[in-house]
Parts: C-alpha cells; sequence; structure tokens
C-alpha cells in the first residue's frame, strides 16, 4: 500500500511538470511568431505593443563600439537561444531581433 501511495505521488508529479511545460511552451510559441513581425528601425513602444511586456531590460551595453540596450523575453528549458531584443542607444530604434535562432 505504502508502494501504490509513492507511485501515485510520483506520477502527479509527473503530470504536473509535463502540463506545466507544454504550458510554457505554448506562450514561447506565441512570442516567437510575434518576435518575426519585429522590424530594424522600430521603437521600444511598437515592439512592446507586438511582444507584450519583456521579462527584463538590460542596462546600457557596449557592443563593437556602439551603445545597446536590450528586451529579454526569455529563454525556454533546454533552449541556447532566447527572444533578445536590441535597440541602439541613441536612437532607441530596434537593430536587431534575434528569435529564439
Amino acid at each position: 500500500m505504502d508502494t501504490t501511495k509513492k507511485l501515485i505521488r510520483i506520477f502527479i508529479l509527473l503530470l504536473s511538470f509535463q502540463l506545466i511545460t507544454v504550458s510554457c511552451s505554448s506562450d514561447y510559441d506565441e512570442k516567437l511568431k510575434n518576435c518575426k513581425q519585429i522590424k530594424k528601425g522600430m521603437s521600444e513602444g511598437e515592439v512592446v505593443e507586438i511582444m507584450g511586456k519583456p521579462v527584463e531590460r538590460s542596462k546600457n551595453k557596449l557592443i563593437g563600439g556602439n551603445k545597446y540596450y536590450i528586451l529579454y523575453y526569455g529563454t525556454p528549458a533546454m533552449a541556447s537561444t532566447g527572444i533578445d531584443i536590441y535597440f541602439d542607444q541613441n536612437t532607441q530604434k530596434v537593430t536587431k531581433a534575434i528569435c529564439g535562432e
């Protein structure tokens, strides 16, 4: 009886994990789809309108002599690249969008 209870608990735990993973994956898939609409030259407001609120906004970063800031939209478990939108600090326009590539 004790073994049966343990197996049931393990099964429920695994099922819960699966449901969470599917839910997060679905949200990320929607973000990927939206990311493909982001174009160079868009403003931060336009990006947020399409993508929603970012998970994080970086401080100024110096890359190749240019100052940028980045809106991060997350990286799913086991992925090497997430969704990152780069903005030129001076113009505050999109310079690059990394869409989980």
